[in-house]
């Protein structure tokens, strides 16, 4: 008589390499993804400042372009803070919750051994 098994056969999994795997999985994907956003942000941030610069340094005297480099500066600052904030929000409460600042940012799934 054939098992459960017998009847569907073996299954293997389709992923290969770091993400075919618990450990390596989800938990992975998301850290890198996360990691991802904070490094935009950051460039773009960046880039926002030098085209500022490049802004107040070309405005030639004129109030609206300046005003205007300002506002970018001032924007990429605030987008700069909310991003920081937000890190340190998801650490206290990642460090209230699990004991560990790291846990959300860095998930580590486990699964039946």
């Amino acid at each position: 008589m054939a098992t459960a098994t017998d009847v569907i056969g073996k299954v293997t999994s389709p992923l290969t390499g770091e993400y075919s795997t618990v450990e390596g999985g989800f938990g992975s994907f998301l850290t890198k993804i996360i990691n991802l956003v904070f490094i935009a942000g950051g460039l773009f941030a960046l880039i926002n400042f030098l085209l500022a610069g490049w802004q107040f340094i070309n405005a030639g005297g004129d109030e609206k372009k300046i005003t205007d480099a300002w506002n970018k500066i001032t924007n990429s600052l605030i987008g700069l803070v909310v991003m920081a904030v937000s890190f340190i929000i998801i650490s206290i409460i990642s460090y209230l919750i699990f004991g560990d600042a790291t846990k959300i940012l860095s998930p580590e799934i486990t699964g039946p051994k």
